[in-house]
């Protein structure tokens, strides 16, 4: 562990080249836990520096203050200057008030279960909030079971495989009592979450409902390689209680604050838009929406589909029988046909609490 922690540091430090640079790298690109831990470290060096910054300026100003009170007891006539330590004190005051801002940013971002911090904003919606809806929902379904008007929050998931799994956002799920999805296919179907990575903001759903069989054909592909910038994508979701298509470009390789696991994208998302697919411009999904920038409008975050790749490569492993589809087979389409295609494998899902 010590050694790992002297790695990152000396990496952190510009301190690694070579091969040994190269492998630090390539692990960082594969391997989801590890980026977050040096992610993690970083900001945990970066409080340290600044905290012994402030110690030192502590110092300087108890010392001035000292010497402002001897000069007041030897001499009532004679005048403190304060020139000479003026900036100083102005270092101070501005450093004081920067490395405030950010120990209240990392002390958030540590203590905080979920990426809600700073300038990330999460995507799932409050739906006991919402103005009532008029559609209708069915009070009684299969196996006794009843749905309420409304659930506590709700965001976007969407099928990973035709046997009934899906994939969301972790902190739109997290700690639910019952989840459900719908859409204009499907109006009402229990899931249960099977694999969440709250550090990847990633949750693997499954359908529960007796009388489920199959989501049907996966029109869309799923690409794991890197996207360029300015790549054009879109994104199906619901903001509101039907879906609602947007459209944008990759504007960034890494997402918030560095996170080499996602990708920067320029596309209008709002609460609701979490755990919906990022699709390039072929039909295939690219990544899955996390977050967005609070100050920036227009700035949204997803989660790279190699990290989800991996996931259910491990699931696949212990025997889930997902089998995803790798080459689209609507990308002759035009994004409107498209989106006729994809709009029933793509659901909202409520969560109760």
């Amino acid at each position: 562990m010590t050694r790992r922690f002297e790695s990152i540091e000396n990496y952190l430090n510009g301190q690694l080249d070579g091969e040994e640079l190269q492998a630090f790298n390539d692990r960082l690109k594969t391997d989801a836990t590890f980026a977050a831990e040096v992610e993690s470290t970083r900001l945990m060096l970066n409080e340290l520096n600044a905290f012994g910054k402030r110690k030192v300026l502590k110092n300087q100003l108890v010392e001035i203050h000292d010497e402002m009170n001897t000069s007041s007891s030897n001499s009532k006539s004679k005048i403190f200057s304060i020139k000479p330590y003026f900036k100083t004190m102005a270092v101070a005051a501005s450093v004081a008030i920067i490395t405030s801002f950010a120990t209240f940013i990392i002390a958030n971002q540590w203590n905080a279960s979920d990426k809600e911090v700073a300038y990330y904003r999460e995507l799932r919606m409050d739906v006991d909030k919402m103005k009532q809806s008029n559609r209708k929902i069915w009070d009684t379904v299969f196996n006794d079971r009843k749905v309420a008007n409304t659930g506590n929050f709700s965001g976007t998931g969407f099928a990973i495989s035709t046997n009934g799994y899906l994939a969301t956002s972790y902190h739109l799920v997290k700690n639910a009592d019952s989840v459900f999805i719908e859409n204009d296919k499907f109006e009402s179907l229990k899931v249960k979450t099977v694999f969440a990575d709250k550090t990847l903001d990633i949750a693997i759903l499954k359908v529960m409902d007796s009388d489920f069989n199959t989501f049907g054909k996966i029109h869309y592909g799923f690409n794991a390689n890197n996207k360029e910038l300015g790549e054009r994508i879109f994104t199906l979701g619901f903001p509101r209680e039907d879906v609602v298509y947007g459209e944008g470009y990759i504007s960034a390789g890494t997402g918030y604050n560095g996170d080499t696991s996602a990708y920067q994208v320029s596309v209008p998302v709002n609460p609701g838009n979490s755990g919906g697919p990022l699709f390039d411009e072929k039909g295939n999904i690219v990544g899955v929406v996390c977050g967005k920038h609070s100050q920036n409008e227009g700035t949204a975050f997803a989660l790279k589909t190699l990290y989800l790749q991996n996931i259910i490569s491990k699931l696949e492993a212990d025997s889930s029988k997902i089998h995803i589809p790798v080459k689209p087979k609507a990308n002759y389409l035009k994004a409107s046909a498209m989106v006729k295609k994809y709009q029933n494998l793509i659901f909202r899902v409520k969560v109760y609490k």
